[in-house]
């Protein structure tokens, strides 16, 4: 009986003055329980101990092969080691992540004769701080008009949930067919500095006739507030027409152009309203707020606020505009925030604090429930916590 041949899997890293990180993303490479894989490293123009890494890594193993080339950003990057790769299928990693060690086995066994698999990610924010984060959508095979157009129809934006993005928007926790993804990322604007991902995922999705999703989470992404995605970027606006120019056309073309167009468009708007709030450096006193949350009856009560999300963020806004007293800022992912610059304390701090009421601010009511779950053990009393539904207004 002939023995099946087991299909190459060309896997993209590129990195950029990541030392501290490209050990570690390597080696779950190679550690893969699926090993019939050709890894390229595309070393981008990196100053520090980067490039030696590669070679050394390249050295060791037979499967790697490494591209130095001038710093031209993550396109460029991608672009390079496509032109190399020669794999039936196709998957990306970030020199900065790592992958769960049966990732791409588990993926190949899920893609079937289907074009895309996604998985889930494990973003971690702190090493004690990691949210598991899945497509929007029950897992399985999307296959035929029918079934697409269920995941098109809010892959960007979900008007029932509001929900920005279902479909998670990373390149790199998918399995590709190599030839269709090398000519879709060939034809990407290499200006693309922002949600670069998105634009090619969303041009390679419309192409797909079948995908299939898993809510198991396989890739890890690690926030660094250093990388180039969580630094004040004063040009952000322009980034976000950039992506929005890119996607237009291709929306215009489809079958779902109407609906594609829609959600891109409140893509835009609430990206947009997210970099003059967050993201270009701007005066905290300037801010368009997305939510509102109900404050009556805290006139005159001291106020512990709890969630720093956007939703904890605008209700911030909303208590100091109003002359609430706000007397703790708190969130389990503190430490996260404290990088960001707010002054946002540990939950445990309430404990310490003269407050009246504690005020939830989250959007989820699941969540709500645990975090109220979470203060009562705490032997914080329940009719001192509070939680309504915010509203959101855009």
């Amino acid at each position: 009986m002939k023995k099946k041949t087991r299909p190459l899997v060309s896997v993209v890293i590129p990195a950029y003055n990541i030392e501290d990180f490209i050990a570690e993303c390597v080696e779950s490479v190679q550690n893969q329980t699926y090993q019939n894989l050709e890894i390229i490293l595309v070393d981008d123009g990196s100053t520090d101990g980067t490039a030696a890494y590669c070679e050394k890594a390249a050295a060791a193993d037979g499967r790697i092969t490494v591209i130095h080339q001038e710093n031209g950003g993550v396109v460029a990057a991608r672009n390079a080691g496509l032109r190399v790769s020669h794999g039936k299928y196709l998957s990306f990693v970030d020199g900065d992540d790592y992958i769960e060690p049966n990732m791409f086995e588990i993926l190949l066994d899920e893609i079937g004769t289907s074009d895309m698999a996604s998985a889930g990610v494990y973003q971690e924010r702190l090493p004690d701080d990691v949210v598991e984060c899945r497509d929007g959508f029950p897992p399985g095979l999307y296959e035929g008009k029918e079934a697409l157009s269920l995941i098109y129809g809010k892959m960007i934006y979900d008007q029932e949930t509001g929900r920005l993005q279902p479909m998670t928007s990373w390149i790199h926790n998918k399995l590709y067919i190599r030839s269709t993804a090398e000519r879709i990322h060939e034809g990407l604007d290499r200006e693309l500095i922002f949600a670069e991902d998105s634009v090619f995922l969303y041009r390679y999705m419309l192409e797909c006739k079948s995908f299939v999703i898993s809510d198991r989470c396989l890739y890890h992404y690690r926030y660094r507030k250093g990388s180039a995605v969580h630094c004040v970027n004063e040009n952000m606006l322009a980034d976000i027409n950039r992506v929005y120019l890119a996607l237009t056309d291709v929306f215009r073309e489809h079958w779902m152009s109407k609906e594609l167009l829609f959600q891109l468009q409140k893509w835009v708007m609430e990206k947009a309203c997210i970099a003059v709030n967050e993201t270009m450096g701007f005066d905290e006193r300037i801010h368009i707020p997305e939510f509102t949350v109900d404050t009556e009856g805290l006139d005159g009560r001291k106020v512990v606020l709890y969630g720093a999300g956007r939703v904890g963020r605008d209700a911030c806004w909303q208590l100091k505009r109003s002359g609430r007293e706000i007397v703790l800022w708190a969130d389990k992912s503190y430490r996260h925030y404290q990088g960001e610059g707010l002054s946002v304390q540990a939950p445990d701090e309430i404990l310490q604090t003269d407050y009246d009421v504690v005020l939830i601010a989250v959007e989820d009511e699941r969540v709500a429930k645990e975090i109220q779950k979470s203060l009562t053990g705490k032997g914080i009393p329940e009719e001192a916590i509070l939680w309504h539904q915010p509203v959101k207004l855009y």
